[in-house]
């Protein structure tokens, strides 16, 4: 069975439409711990989380340069793929977390990189990619830990460098909407299409 994931794009408290997206995975996929983890909150008001925190029952790390607040677990780091796996230790992430949100406006690829070399395997993961660059472009940002966006259309990868990836440890792209790709551990796709 195929399913178009866009049809279910809907935004509540995410930037572009991911709550949809994230019911509709999290409906067909099930759910193991409901924990997630996502870095680039800002102030965790509009992020990809807060729905299934507060309406979902889920629990997670969220993680911003600028931001914390204790309540909503929210801690200030800036991010990068020196400290992602030292973090994910000290805030005892799991393993296998049901979704990973990365949207840190650069350095993306690398820190997601990291994580998965060292043995996180998030059932779900949304990573802010580089939409700017043609399809046929195969391009990640040259790695700088102190990386700041300034805003223009130079950050993080093309999303053919991100399919590369995602194969490579297993992963599904299963949709792309700007800014975001989703990808679905193949072992948790277990032969579900999505168009």
């Amino acid at each position: 069975a195929s399913a178009d994931l866009l049809d279910w794009a809907a935004k509540g408290y995410s930037q572009f439409g991911a709550d949809g997206v994230l019911h509709k995975l999290f409906s067909d996929l099930g759910v193991t711990n409901k924990f997630y983890v996502e870095f680039g909150t800002q102030s965790g008001v509009e992020c990809n989380t807060r729905r299934l925190r507060e309406v979902c029952g889920w629990r997670g790390l969220l993680m911003d340069g600028g931001f914390q607040n204790a309540s909503i677990g929210q801690h200030k780091h800036f991010i990068s793929r020196e400290n992602i796996v030292p973090l994910f230790k000290r805030y005892r992430v799991p393993r296998e977390p049901d979704l990973l949100s990365v949207d840190i406006n650069g350095n993306e690829f690398h820190v997601l990189a990291a994580l998965l070399a060292n043995g996180y395997r998030p059932r779900v993961v949304v990573v802010e990619a580089n939409f700017q660059l043609p399809a046929s472009t195969d391009a990640v940002i040259s790695y700088d830990a102190k990386h700041r966006w300034d805003h223009t259309c130079y950050g993080s990868a093309s999303i053919l460098a991100f399919h590369t990836m995602a194969r490579s440890f297993g992963y599904s792209v299963v949709l792309g909407m700007p800014p975001d790709l989703y990808w679905v551990r193949d072992d948790v796709l277990v032969g579900r299409r999505y168009d």
